[in-house]
């Protein structure tokens, strides 16, 4: 057994004709601190030089069994990583994280080899082959399409699919087939019950889940020129372009049974107005009985008017980017009620708390020729040089957010572990890090609690005539330092 601990890590065996476990670790202190803390019974530390684990103790199943109840018991963090770094420093936990990295994206056991619980039937129309693919979806909601090298066939954006290689079960088929032609590695959810006829093939199709962003095509790929994750929406508007008007019939049909069958499984999926207004608040907080957006959403909103904002969910380092919002379909602040900002996908953010973020659909950033989305935002004219400079500032946040997230998988390893599991170009794509794809580090969380901080001292110097700069942004720093647990005394301070 291996256990992982925020206090240490061990590898418990029983010894042939032993009848007493083996408590090994790599780190005396381990041993120590399992001893002092939950195993009191838990025998003299030996040494063993020499061997994988140099550092061993003895122990009876009972005594073992009583202190693993008793860890489970203390068990009081949300989110194992952070706590082994508290406890133990960021060299442990990153070690840790390597496993997490190992593990991340393990398949499923291997599908059985029998297709009495698929929903089609074995009857397959004179002349027409049978072949499977995957619609694949992101966490929330975003639909993963392929444009064919060439516009094979008429097509323009399309599913992956193809032939099942001999012995190949339906399930085999259809992840080997999205592998090879987006890059991705997805997971199946469910079958999509039905056949889809195309002109030379009956195709059935799975609904999977893959992380955002995941996939790439591969250079000079025989088949798929490029990959995008897009919205349902715009995915419908893409896959209108094909001009083999089968196959457009058959994917644009494929697709409406995909989203059926993706709410059909409870899942969140954000292609609605519905589903995206309920998203609306970076930031809320409660203050007198009302739910407002933080000093920082309002900044943001008055920057970029009609343009697309961060999407952001789940409390502290627990953030995620999922998305954009139109500033100009935000709720006003004044009618702005307490549901309004529980409705959507995941919890709201308390005070500027942001944690984790990540671009889950870059098809969504609306990209405008210079001209046209200077009008849209108000930049015409004399404003224009103001929205230069603004642009820059959130460039730079999102530029340097972008790349502590890149980073952040590789922070603590030399260059020689980097290039060992990345390659020599070293790290080009997001990875594991964390507990998710595109996770930022407290680089980035005080970046933008310094600039929360300086927006607050410029308001409270045009709103009262006087401020500092310094002290506004020390309470900004010590909002942060809440977010990360730290005992009442900020509370008091900032009260």
């Amino acid at each position: 057994m291996w256990l992982f601990t925020t206090f240490g890590f061990f590898s418990v065996v029983r010894k042939p004709g032993a009848a007493a476990l083996t408590v090994r670790a790599r780190v005396r202190s381990d041993l120590d601190a399992l001893r002092e803390k939950y195993l009191p019974e838990l025998s003299p530390t030996i040494g063993h030089a020499g061997t994988d684990y140099p550092w061993r103790a003895t122990v009876s199943h009972e005594a073992f069994a009583t202190a693993l109840g008793k860890i489970v018991m203390a068990l009081d963090y949300a989110n194992f990583k952070e706590e082994v770094a508290s406890r133990q420093g960021k060299g442990r936990a990153s070690r840790y994280a390597k496993v997490w990295q190992a593990l991340y994206g393990m398949p499923e056991d291997e599908p059985k080899r029998v297709t009495g619980d698929l929903p089609w039937g074995d009857a397959i129309p004179a002349g027409k082959k049978v072949t499977y693919g995957g619609v694949v979806f992101d966490p929330v909601g975003n639909v993963l399409l392929r444009e064919p090298r060439g516009h094979f066939d008429g097509y323009v954006w399309t599913f992956a699919k193809g032939l099942p290689e001999q012995g190949e079960t339906p399930q085999q088929a259809a992840l080997r087939e999205v592998q090879e032609e987006t890059g991705a590695t997805a997971r199946i959810l469910a079958p999509i019950p039905g056949d889809f006829a195309g002109g030379t093939t009956i195709t059935r199709y799975f609904i999977m889940e893959a992380p955002a962003g995941a996939g790439s095509a591969v250079p000079n790929h025989l088949e798929t020129a490029v990959i995008r994750w897009v919205s349902p929406e715009d995915a419908g508007e893409l896959i209108g372009l094909t001009t083999n008007r089968i196959g457009r019939a058959r994917d644009l049909a494929v697709l409406d049974a995909a989203l059926r069958r993706w709410h059909g499984l409870g899942i969140m999926a954000a292609d609605s107005p519905s589903t995206r207004e309920a998203e609306n608040f970076l930031e809320t907080r409660e203050e007198s009985g009302e739910t407002r957006p933080s000093e920082l959403m309002k900044e943001l909103k008055r920057t970029m008017p009609g343009g697309p904002i961060p999407i952001v969910t789940k409390p502290g380092q627990g953030h995620q980017l999922v998305g954009t919002m139109h500033a100009d379909r935000m709720p006003d602040a004044k009618t702005a009620s307490a549901e309004d900002a529980t409705t959507g996908v995941g919890e709201m953010a308390e005070d500027n708390a942001i944690g984790r973020f990540f671009w889950s659909a870059p098809s969504q950033i609306e990209i405008l020729n210079p001209e046209a989305r200077d009008v849209a935002r108000g930049c015409g004219g004399d404003s224009r040089q103001s929205c230069i400079t603004q642009e820059r500032f959130l460039g730079c946040l999102l530029g340097g957010a972008v790349g502590d997230a890149l980073g952040a998988p590789v922070e603590f390893m030399k260059r020689t572990e980097i290039v060992r599991q990345f390659g020599s170009n070293g790290i080009t794509h997001y990875a594991p890090a964390y507990g998710g794809l595109g996770t930022i580090t407290d680089d980035t969380q005080m970046t933008l609690f310094t600039a929360e901080g300086l927006i607050r001292g410029w308001v409270r110097g045009r709103s009262k005539g006087i401020t500092t700069y310094s002290g506004v942004t020390a309470h900004a720093y010590l909002r942060w330092l809440q977010t990360q647990g730290e005992p009442a005394h900020a509370d008091k301070r900032l009260n």
